[in-house]
């Protein structure tokens, strides 16, 4: 599957299947916590946001960790 359209795949998970994956995209992450991804890339630059890591140049966030920061906001 080609990388452009494997990433729109991956876009359009629906929002059930979200509160299952493990790990999540940052757009899937902004998504999941009903926030923007700007808003998201910002925090990751500025501090203050959700611990993420680099897959390559992906910022994959794990769910719990997405849960654990939105409970303490």
């Amino acid at each position: 599957m080609p990388a452009a359209q494997n990433a729109k795949t991956a876009s359009n998970v629906s929002a059930a299947a979200l509160e299952t994956l493990p790990y999540l995209r940052r757009d899937q992450a902004a998504r999941y916590l009903n926030l923007s991804t700007a808003l998201l890339a910002k925090l990751a630059t500025t501090g203050g946001g959700p611990h993420y890591a680099l897959l390559g140049r992906v910022a994959i966030y794990a769910r719990a960790d997405l849960d654990g920061w939105f409970a303490a906001r």
